[in-house]
């Protein structure tokens, strides 16, 4: 991580700051800062992160797409063992979509490189984001689940 030395425009103080931040404080007397224009390096590393992020969001929606799946095809057997073993996926599953919304939404970059600006509100959007479309996989494999569950059945 490289810094840049730069001084404070209110009182003069010297300042170092990261690269990769867009916002900061100055220890002396307090006024925030906040840069404008970041230079191509750094928009690299916020166009990584956001490329890094989708990745996991895209691993998450998977798992627990296949957890639940799996959970309802086997939740319907007869065989106490799996129906244990449903339990548990599914029970991972909801677990799942209670923390990962959480803890993704607060990793995603909050810097908007349309604007050149901090978003605040993007880690928000983002969590909502995550919770209704975890949502839709969880009902959609459900659905499919529970469908194929029953073709099972009444084939034997």
């Amino acid at each position: 991580m490289s810094t840049v030395s730069m001084t404070c425009p209110k009182c003069g103080a010297p300042l170092k700051r990261k690269n990769e931040l867009f916002f900061t404080h100055c220890p002396y007397c307090g006024v925030e800062l906040a840069f404008d224009e970041i230079d191509e390096e750094s928009t690299d590393q916020v166009r990584k992160k956001i490329v890094e992020w989708k990745k996991m969001r895209d691993i998450y929606y998977l798992v627990l797409g296949v957890l639940s799946f799996l959970g309802d095809v086997l939740m319907d057997t007869r065989d106490f063992t799996w129906s244990l073993v449903a339990l548990v996926l599914t029970g991972i599953s909801w677990i799942m979509f209670i923390i990962i919304p959480i803890v993704m939404g607060a990793k995603y970059p909050s810097y908007n490189l349309l604007t050149n600006k901090e978003d605040k509100a993007a880690r928000v959007k983002k969590w909502a984001e995550l919770v209704l479309i975890s949502l839709c996989v969880i009902t959609a494999a459900a659905l499919a689940g529970y469908n194929v569950a029953g073709f099972i059945k009444s084939r034997h």
